[in-house]
């Protein structure tokens, strides 16, 4: 492709030149610029196939609607969770150190080792443990067996059925007693009645021997024998009623047994019908295989609480005495703080892990200007320490206190860091985009129509021909919504290269450097 003389540099200079006239030698250079651009001075030349090739998108620049920008500062600081002071979990003695400063950790990665005392007594503990759970299960399974082979259950069974037997003679014995007790108060009943007949006879003779004598009829000695009949037909009812209240109270007492014997013979038949389960394949029901279950049991539970202490130390149950110190996030371990050799406890700090991936911007804005901010604003972050580089955020949130002393608030946002450029505690410059303010038309192009050469800004007008742009220096303003204000240097109308700018750049660097050789 032939290209046309072009001096880029010249151009700057005499626009630097013109920078420090007057208003009318301003004038003149600016026609002699227009006279200059009229002979291709400052101007890229792209013949059809190189301006096919550039894919370069040209526009007509106009007026757009700007919002005026926050510009504040701020500081980095490390995300929630992203700097962490690490220990260990149990006191002991430092034996190895994996990391230095500087070092990249990856979340679980060992730090440290330490040989702790606490930890073996837990881990010999959790053996003790362990070798307790192994016995029980080995005892509980010995005696299922037995129980399956009746070894529990025979004796018991026969045990049970005797002692049936025994309960049911018992009750017979207890049965047989009543009746002949009952057959005693139905004989001693018999007396009494007898008794009392007699005596009612003797009462009636006695009462009319004595009217008799009364009136002379019978002898003082008849009188008297009757009297006597009477005072003995009288004990023998007495003695006859005793005897009949001692076999009513024999029958209750033999009624009573009989209800213990028959108790006795029944809950016998339930223990022998129990056994008999037990010895025809119910055997996890034998004393004996219950004993051991819940000896299983126990030594579970204590096995358990082992673990939990080897656990809280930070080991693995039945695993070594030493701890492993790790990491609890993916970072750069930015501080070491023991040495080898040294005893630690859970309180002293070991090492700093820093994880700048993800960070907060800090950003100071003025009490007046907060009304225009708000969460899900776009930020962009420049820093004076990264020179050309920029990073895009957006507001996470907006404080609601503000300083007595600088009467900002803080606004926080959240910035994606892979590369660690950002660090905490460096100072920021935030460019808020707000949706409230000084809202204006303002000549603007595209973020990507403007490129930097010799520290000026230029954006690239199209000439009278299809493939001819010349570069044009421009003074930025705000950026909004990603288009720059332009202040000076173009106008509405003027169609400007605003996509893939910097290949025009190029062809005039490359024509310059043809105009040097």
């Amino acid at each position: 492709m032939k290209q046309r003389p072009i001096s880029l540099a010249l151009a700057f200079a005499v626009l630097a030149v013109a920078g420090c006239r007057t208003d009318a030698q301003k004038e003149q250079l600016h026609a002699g610029e227009e006279h200059a651009n009229e002979g291709d001075a400052g101007v890229a030349n792209f013949d059809f196939e190189a301006l096919k090739l550039a894919d370069l998108t040209v526009e007509e620049i106009r007026e757009r609607e700007m919002f005026s920008d926050l510009i504040v500062s701020g500081e980095v600081e490390p995300a929630t969770g992203g700097i962490v002071t690490v220990t260990t979990t149990a006191p002991g003695k430092l034996t190895r150190i994996a990391v230095t400063v500087g070092s990249l950790a990856s979340a679980g990665q060992v730090l440290a080792t330490v040989a702790s005392a606490d930890l073996a007594a837990a881990q010999a503990s959790f053996r003790q443990a362990d070798a307790r759970l192994k016995v029980a299960n080995e005892s509980l399974a010995r005696q299922r067996k037995l129980a399956g082979l009746g070894v529990f259950g025979r004796p018991r069974f026969e045990e049970s059925r005797t002692a049936l037997a025994q309960a049911d003679r018992e009750a017979a014995e207890a049965r047989s007693a009543l009746a002949e007790s009952e057959s005693k108060a139905a004989s001693a009943q018999a007396d009494v009645k007898r008794a009392t007949a007699n005596l009612d006879v003797a009462e009636s003779a006695f009462r009319r021997a004595e009217r008799l004598l009364k009136e002379g009829l019978v002898s003082r000695e008849e009188i008297e024998r009757s009297r006597a009949e009477f005072l003995r037909a009288e004990a023998d009812l007495e003695a006859s009623q005793r005897m009949h209240d001692a076999a009513q109270s024999a029958v209750r007492s033999a009624g009573i047994a009989l209800q213990a014997a028959e108790s006795r013979a029944k809950t016998a038949a339930e223990t022998l019908r129990r056994e008999e389960q037990v010895l025809s394949g119910g055997y996890l029901t034998a004393k004996e295989v219950v004993e051991a279950e819940a000896l299983v049991q126990s030594a579970q539970l204590d096995r358990s609480a082992a673990a939990d202490a080897v656990r809280l130390l930070g080991g693995i149950p039945g695993g070594a005495s030493s701890l492993a110190v790790r990491s609890p996030i993916e970072g750069t371990v930015t501080q070491v703080l023991a040495t080898l050799g040294e005893v630690v406890g859970t309180d002293k700090p070991l090492f700093t892990v820093v994880n700048s991936k993800s960070v907060w911007i800090q950003l100071a804005v003025y009490q007046r200007d907060l009304p225009r901010v708000r969460p899900g604003g776009a930020v962009t972050i420049t820093a004076d320490s990264l020179p050309g580089k920029t990073f895009v955020a957006t507001v996470g949130y907006v404080g609601q206190e503000i300083d007595e002393t600088t009467r900002t608030a803080k606004v926080r946002c959240v910035v994606a860091n892979p590369q660690g450029l950002l660090r905490p505690g460096s100072f920021v410059t935030g460019r808020i985009q707000t949706d409230v303010g000084a809202r204006r038309m303002a000549i603007a192009v595209p973020v990507e129509a403007i490129q930097e050469v010799e520290g000026r800004q230029i954006v690239f007008v199209q000439g009278e021909h299809e493939g001819d742009f010349r570069a044009v220096e421009v003074e930025t303003g705000e950026g909004y919504d990603g288009y720059v204000e332009i202040s000076s240097g173009i106008k509405a109308g003027d169609r400007v290269v605003t996509r893939n700018s910097f290949t025009v750049k190029a062809q005039l660097m490359k024509g310059e450097l043809g105009d040097e050789h």
